[in-house]
């Protein structure tokens, strides 16, 4: 697991302790139990992409890009930008971009929208974290974009989501 992947799941834990030892309203437990969501998704992605051959194998011959891939899995709720990620990696805009959508079948952007998307979407059906709220936790920077993005990877605005999805 690298440091990245590390340092996430220790902000997940100490997000999850402070809601613990606060417990200042009535939603505590629907925020708890999203936090253990996002724990759990975090989980599954790392134990599928890096323990399961999938269409690469991770860690051995796209290194690279497989950093990028676990800092975007670690960091999808900030910004995050081609220019951020080559200044990061110190990998060249054009490398950077045509590697991962070699190794993804993506560009790096769709790859950050689907990521938040999927997210949102375990979200927005386990939990009743108010929709404003998930905007937040996963890296959109207002609602409207939000509403668009969601609708247009999953044919349901945000709301219409959450009810078909909790009857």
């Amino acid at each position: 697991m690298g440091l990245t992947a590390e340092k996430r799941i220790m902000v997940f834990f100490e997000r999850l302790g402070n809601e613990l030892d606060t417990l200042d309203n009535n939603f505590w437990r629907c925020r708890s139990r999203s936090i253990i969501y996002e724990v759990l998704s975090f989980l599954q992605y790392l134990y599928t992409e890096l323990n399961i051959d999938n269409n690469y194998k991770v860690l051995e011959n796209h290194s690279e890009i497989d950093k990028v891939i676990l800092y975007i899995h670690a960091n999808y709720d900030e910004k995050i930008t081609l220019s951020s990620l080559t200044e990061l990696f110190h990998i060249n805009r054009t490398t950077l971009s045509e590697e991962f959508t070699k190794v993804t079948g993506q560009s790096v952007i769709d790859y950050v929208i689907k990521l938040r998307i999927k997210i949102a979407s375990i979200l927005l059906s386990q939990t009743a974290i108010p929709i404003g709220e998930v905007v937040y936790r996963t890296g959109f920077n207002d609602s409207t974009h939000f509403g668009k993005m969601f609708r247009k990877h999953t044919g349901f605005s945000p709301s219409q989501y959450r009810i078909n999805k909790s009857s």
